[in-house]
């Protein structure tokens, strides 16, 4: 199941309608606990850097999302969730391509 990461900003809407175009089974969440089973994660941006990154750390995920990714779990992020990995310092080991992070695929 993939997880879509809710932090009450981003284009959550959309990846929601092209997953369900797809016929892929996701759950969009702000928990931890619920993210944490997922295959993989897609970050949605689309909003004010500011904004997502208050929300973000509202909701004790920043952490989390850190991990994740330094993990080598997939994730997919883009337009935000770029700056983010970035200011987190987890852009050198998290990016093998621009935006996209699937370690089994690369």
């Amino acid at each position: 199941m993939i997880g879509i990461v809710d932090y009450g900003g981003g284009n959550l809407g959309s990846v929601s309608n092209a997953l369900n175009f797809l016929g892929v089974e996701f759950l969009s969440s702000s928990k931890k606990i619920e993210l944490d089973g997922c295959s993989a994660l897609v970050f949605p941006g689309v909003c004010s850097f500011g904004f997502a990154m208050q929300k973000v750390d509202e909701l004790g995920l920043r952490d989390f999302l850190r991990d994740w990714i330094s993990s080598g779990k997939n994730f997919l992020g883009y337009s935000c969730p770029v700056k983010f990995l970035y200011i987190s310092q987890t852009y050198v080991t998290a990016f093998a391509v621009p935006f996209i992070f699937f370690p089994e695929i690369i």
